[in-house]
């Protein structure tokens, strides 16, 4: 998953500044983009990310989401999951996961994650010790775990779907606009003031 921070005011500008001035716009255009891209980061990692979901590992999406920098050439920065998790951007759209083979394992409370919220390969529908597929209570299969002493005891560990609908919890998008509308501005009065001072003309 990404965003992309662009800009087009050096082509408004542009028709108004001269000389000097217009030949500073895209270094501070690049700096006021790549600043604020800094800013959608630390939100994402700070408030979007540990607001949206229950986080197990702290470091994950400090790990996960870097910046890709505008230049005065380039002048388009980006937000981006090098990580590339599916599930992240499925959790920012919404939408239907489906099964590469006939249904999905939806994972229930037994079934320990680790601390990136995943299920280990242990824990997997595949490797999981003294499990059986079953009906669940005439509503579809499941995968059920014995355990204990002799293995008398019973715990569902997965519920077998066809497909499941993934809500909207992640608001990536959403937070990064509003961030990008509030801090650019900002950003690139400064930018371009500073860039302006300190030329050489």
């Amino acid at each position: 998953m990404q965003i992309k921070v662009d800009s087009q005011i050096g082509s408004v500008l542009g028709t108004f500044i001269r000389g000097l001035a217009k030949r500073q716009l895209p270094y501070a255009t690049a700096n006021a983009i790549n600043s604020t891209c800094f800013d959608i980061r630390d939100h994402t990692v700070k408030h979007t990310y540990p607001d949206s979901f229950e986080v197990r590992n702290k470091n994950f999406a400090r790990a996960a989401f870097r910046v890709d920098k505008a230049n005065k050439r380039r002048l388009v920065g980006r937000v981006y999951d090098r990580l590339q998790r599916r599930w992240l951007e499925r959790q920012a759209r919404g939408g239907t996961k489906r099964p590469h083979g006939s249904n999905l394992a939806i994972p229930t409370s037994n079934i320990k994650r680790t601390a990136s919220g995943r299920v280990g390969v242990a824990k997997r529908p595949r490797n999981l010790r003294n499990a059986f597929v079953a009906d669940l209570n005439g509503k579809g299969k499941a995968v059920y775990q014995r355990y204990g002493r002799k293995g008398r005891k019973l715990r569902l560990a997965y519920v077998l779907e066809p497909r499941a609908r993934v809500g909207k919890r992640f608001s990536f998008y959403e937070d990064a606009t509003t961030v990008t509308n509030k801090r650019f501005p900002k950003h690139f009065s400064r930018a371009f003031a500073h860039a302006v001072r300190t030329s050489k003309g």
